[in-house]
């Protein structure tokens, strides 16, 4: 290639469609470096994150939190729950579920030693119950008809619980991070 087509390719502009010239190299990489930099801030984001290995299963993952900050905030929304809904503090339903709670919490292990475990009963016909991180956990009255015996209950409550144990809601943040980073719109600030 002579120095003089190389000369004329650089310094040759495309028109859009409005007319306006502009240099399609130069444009290209205005809208990489962005994409690079999301990309090492993703990649820094990630590799630095804590690091947590489940002590029941052996499998490691990343979270965005420590254990305190995760204690924190499910105690937080815990009672904003509490704070909202119609919380039965005795009876059949309470007993059974604080009885099942109880033998389950023995049975957490290592994951779950260090969390300390409640159990409130909501009286809703909602079919749900729901753990939050550091062992903070809200039954729905809808849901023991489904689950019918001591059993179907410990099934519900060991999975829930199986959650905070396994850290998932702070999985969750961590993994959230990222799709923000490439999102098009701007961060609020």
């Amino acid at each position: 290639m002579s120095k003089d087509f190389r000369r004329n390719r650089e310094r040759t502009s495309v028109r859009d469609m409005n007319g306006d010239e502009y240099q399609p190299r130069r444009r290209r990489r205005i809208i990489l470096w962005p994409l690079a930099i999301a990309a090492l801030v993703a990649a820094f984001q990630y590799f630095s994150s804590q690091k947590y290995v489940n002590p029941e299963t052996g499998r490691a993952a990343h979270v965005a939190l420590s254990e305190g900050q995760e204690a924190a905030l499910g105690l937080q929304s815990y009672e904003d729950v509490l704070s909202q809904s119609q919380v039965v503090s005795s009876g059949p339903e309470v007993d059974l579920v604080r009885k099942v709670m109880k033998r389950l919490e023995a049975a957490t292990g290592d994951a779950g030693k260090n969390m300390d475990w409640q159990v409130s009963v909501v009286d809703s016909p909602q079919a749900n119950a729901f753990c939050l991180p550091g062992g903070k956990m809200v039954v729905y009255t809808g849901i023991l008809p489904v689950a019918k015996t001591e059993a179907g209950l410990a099934t519900v409550l060991g999975h829930e619980m199986a959650h905070a144990t396994s850290r998932h809601g702070s999985q969750r943040c961590c993994k959230a991070r990222f799709p923000i980073l490439f999102s098009l719109e701007p961060m609020p600030l």
